[in-house]
This record gives structure tokens, C-alpha cells and sequence, in this order.
């Protein structure tokens, strides 16, 4: 499985995975991704900056530069699944990579929420661009949809029911699904062989 990291200007892969300290290197095939473990690899720009407070300042056409890179100059080698991390929103990088996997079978979106409602007017704008570009809803989770007491193990409601179930309906999603506050983290999601997934925090 490989992991790409879309999220130009804020890169979280590689501390998310623990290899942060670790240098993407090249090779006469190509980049070498980072190797979390014998079945998942990971390529980032934040394995490129000298340090993780660096900023990326560019515009639309390096960044699409960039990603395309990550698609066809990275030694991915043979994989089951490629899951693409997206940053919120519906800008570049979600065109980008959208039109890159245009002619890729078994592409789908899994977006990811919070159940504040700012959060949500984004995603309803994420379905709406998932649906105009031809890509596949495969689910919507929600995280924070509760607090988990570690002593009782009581689940609280921090916030008001979200209605990302009726977002899941309007899209077509095949799956919804909830993570409360102290379950855990989400893991990357299976959408299939040789398919490729788009998520992100609060966006796809």
C-alpha cells in the first residue's frame, strides 16, 4: 500500500506514520519512498523540508508540478492500493489529482468531517465536487462525534448531532462511519484493487 501526500503546504503523513526523520532519496528509477513498514510506504514534500516549521509559500502550478511528480517519477512499485491524503477544500490539489486518476479504474473518496457545522459546509462542498468530477463517494466519517471516558468508558456528545448520515444519503456513499474522542485514529481504508482513495482531514 502507498501513501501520498497531497497536502502541500501542511504535510502530516510523516509524523502521523512516526518517520518523520527520515529523507526521501533518489535513485536511477526514481524517488524512493519512506517505508513505514514491509507492506506501506509513504511519499511526502515533508520529508523534503529542512524542518517541519518550514512554510511552503507556492502557487497552483508548482504544486500541480509537484504532485504530478509524486505520480509518475516515485518507484511506488507494484501496489494493492494507493491512498492519496488531500488537504480541505476543492482547489488544485483535488483538481490535479483528479485528472491524473481520470483514466484509473476503481477510484473513490472517503471524506473525512467533524461535526461542527463549518466543517460540514465543506464537505457538502467536497460531494458536490466528487459528484461533477465523476469520483466514486465511498463514505463519510465523522471524527469527534463523541468523548470516550477512559474511566467508565461512557461515550459524551461534545456536539450537536451533525446530520452526516444525510450527507452520506445525498452522496451515495456506500459507507458511514464515527470515531469518537480516545477510540483511536483512523487508518488508512481499503477501496479496492489497484484502486486509489482521496481523504483528508475535514475534506476528502
Amino acid at each position: 500500500t502507498g501513501l501520498l501526500d497531497i497536502d502541500i503546504c501542511g504535510p502530516s503523513a510523516p509524523r502521523m506514520m512516526g518517520v518523520e526523520a527520515n529523507e526521501v532519496r533518489q535513485a536511477a528509477s526514481g524517488w524512493q519512498p519512506v517505508w513505514v513498514n514491509d507492506a506501506l510506504c509513504v511519499m511526502s514534500i515533508g520529508f523534503m523540508l529542512p524542518s517541519r516549521e518550514d512554510a511552503v509559500v507556492w502557487r497552483g502550478v508548482r504544486k500541480n508540478g509537484l504532485m504530478k511528480q509524486f505520480l509518475k517519477d516515485v518507484e511506488w512499485g507494484p501496489l494493492d492500493y494507493l491512498v492519496v491524503d488531500a488537504p480541505p477544500g476543492t482547489s488544485d490539489e483535488h483538481i490535479t489529482i483528479a485528472q491524473c486518476m481520470n483514466h484509473t479504474h476503481n477510484v473513490g473518496a472517503v471524506i473525512v468531517t467533524t461535526p461542527q457545522e463549518m466543517a460540514l459546509l465543506d464537505v457538502r462542498k467536497e460531494i458536490n465536487f466528487c459528484l461533477k468530477a465523476g469520483i466514486k463517494i465511498l463514505g463519510i466519517v465523522e471524527n469527534m462525534a463523541g468523548f470516550v471516558c477512559p474511566h467508565c468508558n461512557c461515550t459524551s456528545e461534545i456536539f450537536l448531532p451533525s446530520g452526516a448520515d444525510e450527507h452520506q444519503k445525498a452522496g451515495g456513499a456506500a459507507v458511514s462511519d464515527e470515531k469518537s474522542i480516545g477510540e483511536g485514529s483512523l487508518g488508512a481504508a481499503s477501496v479496492g484493487g489497484g484502486g486509489a482513495e482521496m481523504r483528508g482531514a475535514e475534506g476528502m
